[in-house]
């Protein structure tokens, strides 16, 4: 059995709730006549959404605070894929809030 490092699995497992949280809210669009269906429905999936997001950053803020050189180049990686997981992050659970209050 391969051992695999933590980063690896944790890319894995947030790309793979990234999908099936895109996919339910591709199949929400689609319930448009059943409101309460299709609220449900984008609640579930901006909270998978959000979930792969926090995983996502759980992934890289470690590498923030480690001691790697500030120009390497996977430090600047690190920088910019925390702000865009961050606003995504912060997106998802405005979706998830909304979806809730309208419920």
């Amino acid at each position: 059995m391969k051992k695999y490092s933590k980063s690896y699995v944790l890319t894995i497992i947030g790309n793979v709730l990234m999908i099936v949280g895109a996919l339910v809210l591709i199949v929400s669009l689609f319930l448009t006549d059943k409101v309460t269906a299709d609220t449900v429905l984008i609640a579930i999936g901006c909270g998978i959404v959000a979930l792969a997001f926090c995983v996502s950053l759980a992934r890289t803020v470690p590498v923030l605070f480690s001691k790697i050189n500030h120009r390497s180049p996977e430090y600047k990686n690190a920088i910019i894929f925390t702000i865009i997981a961050g606003v995504c992050l912060i997106l998802a659970i405005f979706g998830l809030v909304f979806a809730l209050a309208s419920l």
